[in-house]
């Protein structure tokens, strides 16, 4: 939300800022993503890991690395905390 005036506004995202704000929330929501790279930063595009690694300047080396990969302005950032997951008895 934006100010002017005292009043709120929503604010909006163009297409880009949305997809990185798409991309940010499933790195921390999926649990694949959460089991395979907890304690990482990953790099994400179009729900796509590009890159992975303890610290952002590892992760985005080794996104930079992949052919097919974005300008750094179209990429999310994401530290995940990851969380134990319990394989369901069938």
């Amino acid at each position: 939300m934006s100010e002017t005036n005292g009043v709120l506004k929503p604010i909006c995202l163009n297409e880009s800022e949305q997809q990185i704000r798409e991309d940010y929330e499933w790195a921390l929501r999926d649990p694949g993503v959460q089991r395979e790279f907890a304690g990482k930063v990953v790099i994400v595009h179009q729900h796509r890991i590009l890159g992975a690694g303890n610290d952002y300047r590892a992760a985005m080396a080794d996104a930079e690395r992949k052919p097919d990969c974005p300008a750094i302005s179209e990429l999310a950032k994401v530290f995940v905390e990851g969380y134990p997951l319990v394989d369901s008895p069938e």
